[in-house]
């Protein structure tokens, strides 16, 4: 795919989005959450912010916050590049291509975080509804498992 195309298929994810979740793992219970994401884009440099938080409604709280800037990789066509920060400290370096009508994103470098040792993201949208999985490997689990699921909608001004 040439960067204009994932330049465009990327700019659809403008604007806000708002959803819920489900997240497991073999060392904590299962939980739901409400979850917003906001994507912002600089179309001079095609850099886009995005602002990721979650809710856990039963607890009252916010359970996690994270934001990144989403690059297209200049030097390996196809690729594209996350740097990734969140609110418990783990930073991350991201890459990612297009595999038919999906992003698969897999985590190259960790920081801040040694139960980390592998994570992938599956991002899938249309103009309207956006869906992601995320799958990790931490120092308590045998093999990259399925840790979170969610469904946003977009919203409409």
């Amino acid at each position: 795919m040439s960067s204009t195309d994932m330049y465009s298929k990327l700019i659809l994810l403008e604007g806000d989005w708002e959803g819920k979740g489900v997240g497991q793992f073999p060392n904590i219970p299962s939980f739901n959450y409400d979850e917003t994401i906001r994507f912002s884009i600089d179309h001079s440099r095609k850099i886009i912010l995005y602002e990721q938080k979650t809710f856990l409604k039963e607890e009252q709280r916010n359970a996690h916050w994270e934001a990144g800037f989403i690059l297209l990789d200049a030097g390996a066509q196809g690729k594209i590049k996350i740097n990734n920060v969140q609110s418990g400290g783990r930073m991350e370096i991201i890459e990612g291509w297009f595999e038919a009508d999906k992003l698969i994103l897999q985590t190259m470098r960790f920081f801040n975080d040694v139960r980390m040792i592998t994570a992938k993201r599956i991002w899938q949208w249309t103009d309207t509804v956006f869906t992601y999985e995320m799958h990790m490997h931490t120092s308590s689990s045998a093999a990259q498992l399925i840790h979170l699921t969610a469904s946003l909608t977009k919203n409409r001004i």
